[in-house]
C-alpha cells in the first residue's frame, strides 16, 4: 500500500504540528520515505520499481530513485532529494 502525507520540513516553523500515521509492519515489508524532491516521479514509477525486483537492496532502491528524480524535473531544476528505504527481515 501507499500512504501519502504532506508536512512542513522539520524545524522550519516553531510550534508546527506534523502529520502522523501508524501502521503494522511484518517481516518482508519495505518502507520508503521520500522528500518532495523525489515524489514527483509518480505512483506508477514506484510500483514498477518494486515489482521489477523484489530482492533489491535498500541502497539500490534509493540510488535508483535519486537518479530518476534528478533527470525527471520538467523545469531542469533539481530540488533537494531524500530517499530512505527500510526492509524488515
Amino acid at each position: 500500500g501507499f500512504i501519502e502525507q504532506s508536512s512542513m520540513p522539520l524545524g522550519i516553523l516553531p510550534d508546527t504540528r506534523f502529520e502522523h500515521t501508524g501502521l503494522a509492519l511484518c517481516k518482508g515489508d519495505t518502507v520508503l520515505m521520500l522528500s518532495d524532491g523525489a515524489d514527483g516521479l509518480g505512483l506508477p514509477f514506484f510500483r514498477e520499481l518494486f515489482e521489477a525486483d523484489e530482492e533489491d537492496e535498500p541502497e539500490k532502491i534509493c540510488a535508483d530513485i535519486i537518479r530518476a528524480a534528478q533527470t525527471a524535473s520538467p523545469s531542469g531544476r533539481i530540488d533537494d532529494i531524500t530517499a530512505v528505504c527500510i526492509q524488515l527481515r
